[in-house]
This record gives structure tokens, C-alpha cells and sequence, in this order.
């Protein structure tokens, strides 16, 4: 009974102390946020707490049931807040606000001018190395380092973004949709959920950039299933799993117990374990094959490994390039980096903008009145013909990474000194170790940059003057208004990757199939596309964006042969 005292006045002590160092670090914070003169919103915890990041959800549901807190105000302590509160805290509190918490002060902003003055001060708005370390999980990249060391990123990264790679992606993306085709049209108006669809969606953007990134093909109904000699899964799989596991933060848990004897790795993680160790060795042996190449004279292949790798090794041997040479870890980690913002950015724009198409069947027409038309005066097969004028379909990606931004805010950090910034028309001293997130959802929906109609999901917003089809042409905001790939320096390197395959995949889809949304029984078109619309909007943020109920409702496809 004194152990079971003793253990409880030991756990109420640490629980004390805990709280109260908690509530000297946010009124700290408080006093030093006062002086901003922008609204103050105050939270206990932060979605920049590990702790409250995983916890927080359940913790919160769980208030809510014991009617402790209301689950319909806005969340300001979960990443994905934004999503769903758009531009209404912005509206009622204005251009910029500060959420106080024990972890770090976190202003946030929806000022466009602000934002773009952030955006090219990249030396002084930095990426906090602590927030950004999830990312080194295979080496530093050029997302996660900072100032001189990223340009160096920069300047090996984007030399192997070329034209080539993207015709690759252009190939890689219409066969992956064949097949994609098959299954749908296959199912003979069988539903197709948005679990499914949002798979599918996944299985074609891993497969890609295993063509696009690796030279490795996969068929995509048999999936990554094919294992290479000498290993336990395939380099596809492996990859996957880690991407996936990076989704939800268990790869720096998984690259700590990696280093353990099997028999001690718990056997939730053992899969994880394999897949770290299997992509390690997958990537060391690609690039140790390309420097082969390289010295035997082969010539260059278009994916991003063999580019990668020769920028590299010409960097070496440049007279003003020693030391500006990536390590083979940073190597590595810029190839994982590749892969899974790529995975994401795709597979996700895809995943909500079919459905978006039975939702809006007039838009599906309009786009598809492009594609049929380009593909009568050029076909769809060339991607250096069909690619500049499917302006439509680029549209409809670009409307739907506004309605659903892959990251709901950009958290910029001041570092060890204080930053000036504009904000509400006067300068503002930001201090030290503070985060300035940039409001990606609430610029989205400022209906002073968008009109009107902010809320209407129109494509047709992007287009600009009124040319004949196929010969349109696309006009985006000429600042920081849409940063579906950022903005600035900095902006996404892997942007007319994910463009050009998702482009591919709308217009071979659409060129073939028929999208409507699938119906239950006794119900009408219209309840039927009401329930998918409601459905798809209906998504939750944790880490990334995802429909909180996946089998409410789906699509079907059907053959245009059949229609």
C-alpha cells in the first residue's frame, strides 16, 4: 500500500510540475506577444507539440463526449484547422493573429503582402530545423535545409528537373491510367468508394515515380509485388511503406529501432524495419549503378536518379564547385524527399478532383470538350504536343489544390534573432523563436482576392480570354495569392512533375471513361452527387488531408462507348 502511495504522490508531482511549467512557458509567451497589438488567441497546448499531435484528436473526442468541449469551434491546437475554417478567423480578427501556447508562439497571417516579403526573405524566415528534422530521415534535402546549404540543394536538385523527365512522366502516367481504366469500367457500374478511389490514386503516384525517379516499372494491377534478387520486398513496397509511415511520423521512430537486433523491434514495426532497410540499400546500389554508368560511358538516362546523379558528379569536378557536391546521404535524402512530396501532391489531387467531376458533371464536360478536341488535332500521346494545351484539365487541378491545399499553413520561424515584418500597414518586430505561418486556406478563400464567388468550385477561373479549344490560355495570380506549390525561391522544385502527371492521368481518364456518382438504392442522380459532394468536402488534416468518411459514397465509371 506505501509503494502504490508512494507511486501515485510521485506520478501527482511530475503531473504538478508539468502543469506548471506549462502555464510559466505561455504566460511568458503571452508577455512577449503582447506587444504586437494583434489579436492574442490562447491554448494550452500546440499542434507543434509532438505529444498533443498524437494525442490531441482522441483527447479532444473524448472532452467532447463528456460534453467538456465543443468539437464545431474552430480547433486553433490541430494542424489542419484552416481547412475548415478557411477564411473566418482571418474575417473576424483580421490579417494576422497570434495563437499563445506553452510550446512556441505561432502568428498567423493571411496578408499577401506579407506573405510574398516572407516567401523571398528566405535567408531571414527560415524552416525551423527542429520542426523539419522528420524529413532528414535518410540525409538533409533541399526542404529541409537552410540559407547557403540549401542553395547548394538547390542548385544539384533542380538541374535534374528537366524537360526528359517530364515526357517520362507524361509515358509513366497514361499507362498506369490504362489500367486504371481496366479496373474501373471492369467493375460494370459497380461503386468505386472514395477509400478505393484514393488508393488507386496512391498505387498510380507511387508507380510513376518509380518510372519517372527509379527506371523501375510496375504494372498496375499487380502492383509493387515484384521482388528483385537479393531482397525482401520490392524497391516500390519499400518505398511505399516508408512514405506511408512517414504520413504519420513513425520514420524517425522506425530509423531508431533500426538500429536494433531484430528480435528486440516489436512486431508492429518489424515491416517498417525491413522497408528503411530495403529502400537504405535500394538507393545506395541506384546510385552506385548510375556512377558505373557514368564512368562507362552510358549514356544518360531522362529519370530523376541518372539526372541526379550526374549533376552531382559533374558539380565534383566543376573548379568553382568543390564542396558545393551533395553527400551520398543528402543524396539519398533528396531522392526520399522527391518521393514522397511527390506521392502526396498528386495522389491527393487526384483522390478528390474524380469525384469532383461526377459532383460537377458540367465541369467534367467542359474539360472533356478540351481534351477531345486536342486530341482530334494532335492526339494525347505526345507530351510535348498535348501537354501545353490541356489548360482546362491544369485548371481543375489548380481548383482543386485551392479547395483542398495538401498544407494548410507554411510555418516560417524567426531563428536565434528578431525579424521586422509588415503586417495591418506597420512595421512589426517579430522576436526570436517565433513562427509566422502563412495561412494557405484563408489567402484561398479571401473573397477580396477571389470574388464573389470564392466559395463555387470553378475551374473556369483560371482560364484567361476566350481562345478556341486547345488553344486557350491559363493566367495565374501574378503574386502570392495561390500557393498550391508555395511561392518564391523556395517554391515546390517537383511542381511540374506533379502538373504534368496530373494532367495526363484527367485526360487519359476522361478520354475513355464517363465519371458519375454512384447511386444507393431508391435514390436520384441529384441525392446521389448531394451525398458525394458532402462526402468529399467532409475531410479531416492529420498530416495529411483525408476524407473522414472513405465509403459513405463513390463514383462509378463507364465506358464512353457505352454511353
Amino acid at each position: 500500500m506505501l509503494s502504490l502511495l508512494s507511486a501515485c504522490s510521485l506520478l501527482l508531482a511530475i503531473s504538478t510540475l508539468t502543469f506548471t511549467s506549462r502555464l510559466y512557458a505561455l504566460y511568458r509567451n503571452y508577455l512577449t506577444a503582447r506587444p504586437l497589438n494583434i489579436p492574442l488567441i490562447i491554448r494550452l497546448e500546440s499542434w507543434q507539440d509532438p505529444f498533443w499531435m498524437l494525442c490531441g484528436p482522441p483527447i479532444r473526442s473524448l472532452l467532447s463526449r463528456l460534453g467538456l468541449s465543443d468539437l464545431t469551434t474552430t480547433d486553433y491546437t490541430s494542424i489542419g484547422w484552416p481547412q475548415h475554417d478557411r477564411f473566418a478567423s482571418h474575417a473576424a480578427l483580421g490579417p494576422a493573429f497570434a495563437i499563445i501556447t506553452p510550446f512556441k508562439t505561432n502568428i498567423v497571417i493571411a496578408d499577401v503582402a506579407a506573405a510574398r516579403a516572407m516567401f523571398r526573405g528566405w535567408r531571414a524566415w527560415v524552416k525551423s530545423e527542429e520542426l523539419y528534422a522528420m524529413f532528414n530521415a535518410y540525409g538533409r534535402n533541399v526542404n529541409s535545409a537552410n540559407g547557403d546549404d540549401w542553395q547548394r540543394h538547390r542548385k544539384i536538385t533542380a538541374a535534374a528537373l528537366k524537360e526528359g523527365n517530364s515526357r517520362l512522366v507524361w509515358g509513366a502516367t497514361r499507362k498506369q491510367v490504362d489500367g486504371v481504366v481496366r479496373k474501373w469500367v471492369g467493375k460494370h457500374g459497380e461503386e468505386i468508394t472514395l477509400r478505393e478511389l484514393r488508393g488507386d490514386a496512391e498505387t498510380v503516384a507511387m508507380h510513376v515515380l518509380m518510372s519517372a525517379g527509379f527506371g523501375q516499372e510496375y504494372v498496375f494491377e499487380t502492383g509493387v509485388q515484384l521482388v528483385e534478387a537479393g531482397h525482401r520486398v520490392s524497391f516500390g513496397e519499400a518505398m511505399r511503406t516508408c512514405v506511408g509511415a512517414m504520413a504519420v511520423m513513425l520514420v524517425p521512430v522506425t530509423f531508431a529501432v533500426a538500429q536494433l537486433p531484430s528480435w528486440v523491434v516489436p512486431n508492429g514495426l518489424k515491416r517498417l524495419q525491413v522497408a528503411v532497410e530495403e529502400v537504405q540499400a535500394f538507393l545506395r546500389s541506384a546510385v552506385e549503378a548510375e556512377r558505373e554508368a557514368l564512368r562507362k560511358g552510358v549514356q544518360p538516362r531522362d529519370n530523376l536518379i541518372s539526372t541526379l546523379v550526374r549533376a552531382n558528379e559533374e558539380e565534383k569536378k566543376g573548379v568553382h564547385g568543390k564542396g558545393l557536391a551533395l553527400t551520398d546521404d543528402e543524396l539519398y535524402g533528396n531522392l526520399f524527399m522527391f518521393t514522397l512530396a511527390g506521392h502526396e501532391t498528386t495522389s491527393s489531387s487526384l483522390s478528390y478532383a474524380v469525384p469532383l467531376l461526377a459532383v460537377y458533371p458540367e465541369v467534367q464536360r467542359w474539360i472533356r470538350a478540351e481534351v477531345d478536341a486536342v486530341a482530334a488535332e494532335v492526339g494525347l500521346e505526345d507530351y510535348t504536343e498535348a501537354y501545353p494545351r490541356l489548360v482546362r484539365t491544369l485548371a481543375l487541378m489548380y481548383e482543386t489544390q485551392r479547395f483542398f491545399s495538401a498544407i494548410p499553413m507554411h510555418p516560417k520561424y524567426t531563428g536565434s534573432q528578431s525579424q521586422i515584418l509588415k503586417l495591418n500597414g506597420s512595421n512589426k518586430v517579430i522576436p526570436h523563436e517565433t513562427f509566422v505561418s502563412i495561412n494557405y486556406n484563408a489567402i484561398h478563400f479571401d473573397p477580396a482576392l477571389w470574388g464573389s464567388d470564392v466559395n463555387d468550385f470553378r475551374p473556369s477561373r483560371w482560364i484567361k480570354g476566350n481562345g478556341a479549344l486547345g488553344q486557350e490560355r491559363f493566367g495565374t495570380p501574378d503574386g502570392a495569392e495561390f500557393l498550391g506549390w508555395s511561392f518564391g525561391p523556395r517554391a515546390c522544385p517537383g511542381k511540374r512533375f506533379s502538373q504534368v502527371e496530373f494532367t495526363a492521368a484527367i485526360a487519359r481518364l476522361l478520354s475513355e471513361c464517363e465519371i458519375r456518382p454512384a447511386r444507393m438504392e431508391g435514390e436520384s442522380v441529384e441525392q446521389a452527387r448531394d451525398r458525394l459532394r458532402v462526402k468529399t468536402f467532409d475531410v479531416e488534416h492529420f498530416i495529411s488531408l483525408q476524407v473522414t468518411d472513405p465509403d459513405g459514397a463513390g463514383i462509378v465509371c463507364v465506358s464512353r462507348s457505352d454511353t
